[in-house]
């Protein structure tokens, strides 16, 4: 019986509450650090973009957040994929069709969403359309499946639903399939 750990794609917005808290409920920080603790005692795989990277930096985060969010980025247990044109090619692609029915991504979130879909995660965490503006465009609200093909789970942080061995011919995407990073990535 195939098994593998569940892969999650966390969005820049992930990374900054766990930095700071900020803009989040006491309970949706309690579900973020048991996510973090799941992936932490190895149950699941959490990855995102390089995209990220340039997001979460450009916040002027305080010294002691700067240093912890550098301490993620060189920690394996959080790789942080590269784009190249396959994600930019799937990217367009999620753009166009959604801009084409009165939907206007922002290009970071197709970026991100276009990551999410090719590496196979499980699920992508977002907090983007969870706050009292919600919009048609916010990641939460786009309706599935993305592009009317992509399956995808998206949903603020949450422990996955399948953690447990699988049956039958079901296989979950393992860690394995994502690229090696490199500290010059």
């Amino acid at each position: 019986m195939p098994t593998g750990k569940p892969k999650l794609f966390w969005d820049s917005c992930v990374f900054i509450s766990m930095l700071t808290g900020e803009g989040r409920t006491p309970g949706e920080m309690t579900a973020l650090l048991e996510v973090e603790q799941f992936v932490k005692d190895g149950h699941a795989t959490v990855f995102t973009s390089a995209i990220t990277l340039v997001e979460v930096l450009e916040l002027h985060l305080t010294p002691e957040h700067s240093v912890k969010f550098r301490g993620l980025v060189a920690n394996p247990d959080y790789p942080f994929v590269p784009v190249d044109v396959r994600i930019g090619e799937l990217a367009r692609e999620i753009r166009d069709y959604h801009h084409a029915r009165g939907v206007k991504i922002k290009t970071p979130d197709t970026i991100q969403l276009a990551v999410a879909i090719h590496y196979k995660a499980d699920a992508l965490h977002t907090y983007d359309g969870c706050g009292n503006k919600r919009k048609k465009t916010d990641l939460l609200m786009l309706p599935r499946p993305i592009c009317g093909k992509y399956n995808i789970e998206i949903s603020i942080p949450k422990l996955p639903a399948r953690v447990s061995p699988l049956r039958g011919d079901e296989q979950l995407p393992l860690a394995e399939d994502l690229p090696e990073t490199t500290e010059s990535q």
